[in-house]
């Protein structure tokens, strides 16, 4: 398979998504016949979709006020000429805030049918949720739970990998029903993915690319996965940082 992740802050347009030109990549793997399966975007606030957006507000209770209380859905979207469904979650921290922040998933629906959606909130009206979907092939076979993440900021690393555990265990129950093992949590972690790799839990795997995903310099956006599903085996980030401080990540199979 084929994932992408990246925090566009809020800047980026749809056109950007797929863009070899503009995100550069250090080896021609991950710019030729790259074709995400699934997309995860974080600060995804300015995202126009290209009119795609359906402004219908479904209501959820894992976006809560002071947030939207819902999400949006994404249909009839083509990149690169490439047939995409998604869920749009925006989200804002006050009523006076604005929705840079917000998050969406897409998906190819030429081979993927959404069977299910869900999230979880850990009560803090400053954290964003965690929101995953289900994917099922056109005749139903599971194919697996992505949920996309945009951990908060926060000095101690405890706190942060309080609420990455807390979230990985929401996800884990919810491919229980029906997907097993065969689940994902890819985004925008906040956290170096070399000292959260030394305390994952048993069964986990951390897959982040080599080079810095942020300006800082640090590898922030990556992804885990159960260690006995390997959808994807290899990671890379942009070399080019494209009107936002965090690269584009592609991840391939």
């Amino acid at each position: 398979m084929q994932f992408l992740t990246w925090n566009t802050q809020g800047i980026n347009i749809t056109g950007s998504f797929l863009s070899n030109i503009a995100n550069k990549f250090a080896s021609d793997k991950f710019t030729k016949a790259f074709v995400p399966e699934v997309l995860f975007l974080q600060e995804a606030g300015n995202a126009e979709y290209a009119g795609c957006l359906d402004n219908t507000l479904y209501p959820c209770s894992w976006n809560p006020k002071p947030s939207f209380q819902g999400y949006q859905l994404i249909e009839g979207l083509k990149l690169s000429r490439v047939p995409y469904s998604g869920v749009h979650v925006a989200w804002q921290a006050s009523l006076q805030g604005n929705e840079r922040c917000s998050m969406a998933i897409l998906w190819r629906n030429d081979r993927y049918t959404r069977s299910g959606l869900g999230g979880w909130h850990d009560g803090k009206e400053t954290h964003r949720p965690v929101f995953w979907v289900e994917l099922k092939t056109a005749l139903q076979a599971p194919v697996g739970v992505f949920a996309c993440i945009h951990a908060p900021s926060s000095a101690s690393f405890t706190i942060s990998k309080s609420y990455i555990d807390t979230a990985v265990e929401a996800l884990q129950d919810a491919a229980k029903g029906g997907f097993g093992d065969q689940y994902i949590l890819c985004g925008d972690f906040n956290v170096e993915a070399s000292e959260l790799e030394q305390h994952l839990g048993n069964g986990l795997t951390l897959l982040a690319p080599a080079t810095m995903t942020q300006k800082s310099g640090g590898i922030l956006d990556y992804l885990i996965r159960p260690t006995n599903w390997t959808p994807v085996n290899d990671a890379a980030a942009s070399t080019n940082l494209v009107s936002s401080d965090h690269a584009q990540v592609r991840f391939i199979g």
